[in-house]
């Protein structure tokens, strides 16, 4: 390479480097200042009426009670009734002895959003997705912690969950961690980032993550000899933080590679997105047609798979095009029962949220640059798509 050429690249380098700088500073503080870092559920008293388990008598004696014993509900800006936090939800949930899900079921569901081709919305159906679990009001009384893990070197789900991670080069990546094999207490305290929803959080990725992957097993007999560097992230992550989550979700790359074998091995659930496209469809199709020979690939070195059900659902779905319909009886056709009956609907909606580095569920009203109309019906499509999710896979951890 020559020298200009050589200082030509480095100065773009530079310059992506600070440009992508500047577009977090910019988010953060838009978000800052219009108090948006958060998304904070609040319920009025009539909203709570209609929830699980809840009446409207049960909520007016909790919360008198509640009130008796000292607690001071925060009222709405109009000074006209309670403006209700989630805390306070599950407290009177709490009170009235209403098991959640941790409470019922022995382990967490572990899945992957899994399809070796790239443009599919696997980042975006995963964030929607854990977003959306925990913001269902029909789903609020099981208080499901959910935790993502970022494989893929894109990072689109670390930026979606948490911007600021999404910047500079992050030593505590879930790839990282995999490697360095620390304790429960480190992993919590050290690598594991909130996001914007309150019980939903992150493993991040990184763009340096991809130089890893290639020399995987290299640096696993390095660094954790007496582990088979195919059920690594199994050991070393997801046994140790299985106590903490309800639902762990692992977002890869479109590739076959050590992440992605990882992440076969251990998972209850592969969720295969589908968009009605030809060329999406048929390239999913390839990686549907080829699961059995990447899980026959992963036991010739010497790791046990724990997949239990594969369930594929539609993405980038329009309901009023005959394509789109005729593409999902093909999928139907396929799939049997194991296709969701809600689709993901496609939508710029996804597209404007990511704009401002948010889910479509975590983006804040505020910070949304379009129709609001549009952003309730996607967000009701994604909790839609959630409690679907949730009803196809809470069978697969078995009753304490």
């Amino acid at each position: 390479m020559e020298k200009s050429v050589r200082r030509q690249i480095e100065r773009i380098s530079r310059n992506a480097k600070k440009t992508k700088e500047a577009l977090v500073k910019q988010i953060k503080a838009d978000k800052e200042a219009n108090g948006t870092m958060r998304l904070e559920r609040n319920f009025s008293k009539t909203q709570l009426y209609k929830l699980p388990h809840l009446s409207k008598g049960i909520v007016e004696k909790e919360t008198e009670d509640m009130m008796k014993e000292g607690h001071v509900f925060r009222k709405n800006e109009n000074g006209i009734g309670y403006c209700i936090s989630l805390d306070e939800v599950l407290t009177i949930y709490k009170r009235r002895n209403i098991p959640t899900f941790r409470e019922r079921k022995e382990d967490p569901i572990i899945a992957a959003i899994a399809n070796l081709k790239g443009g599919v919305t696997k980042s975006v159906s995963t964030v929607s997705l854990a977003h959306g679990l925990r913001t269902h009001p029909s789903l609020i009384c099981e208080d499901l912690r959910i935790l993502v893990i970022d494989l893929d070197p894109q990072g689109t789900a670390t930026l979606l969950l948490s911007f600021e991670k999404s910047v500079g080069e992050v030593e505590d990546t879930a790839v990282q961690t995999m490697l360095h094999n620390l304790s429960k207490k480190e992993l919590m305290e050290e690598c594991v980032i909130a996001s914007a929803v309150d019980g939903v959080d992150v493993l991040p990725a990184n763009i340096g993550d991809a130089f890893i992957a290639s020399e995987w097993e290299k640096f696993c007999n390095e660094d954790l000899p007496n582990i088979n560097p195919y059920e690594v992230l199994y050991k070393t992550i997801i046994e140790k933080l299985k106590d903490e989550y309800d639902f762990i979700f692992i977002d890869n790359g479109p590739h076959l590679d050590a992440f992605l074998e990882n992440t076969l091995q251990c998972v209850d659930a592969m969720l295969v997105p589908l968009p009605p496209s030809n060329v999406d469809l048929h390239a999913s199709c390839n990686f549907l047609e080829r699961i059995p020979l990447m899980y026959d690939a992963i036991k010739e070195k010497g790791v046990e798979a724990r997949l239990q059900t594969l369930v594929g659902f539609m993405t980038k779905f329009d309901a009023k095009d005959e394509d789109d319909l005729d593409a999902r009886t093909m999928a139907k056709d396929m799939l049997g029962g194991n296709l969701l009956d809600v689709n993901i609907v496609d939508s710029k909606a996804f597209e404007v949220s990511a704009e401002t580095f948010d889910s479509v569920i975590s983006v804040s009203r505020k910070n949304y640059d379009g129709d609001k109309k549009t952003l309730k019906r996607i967000q009701d499509n994604v909790l839609s798509f959630s409690r679907s999710v949730f009803d196809h896979l809470k069978h697969l951890s078995e009753d304490k």
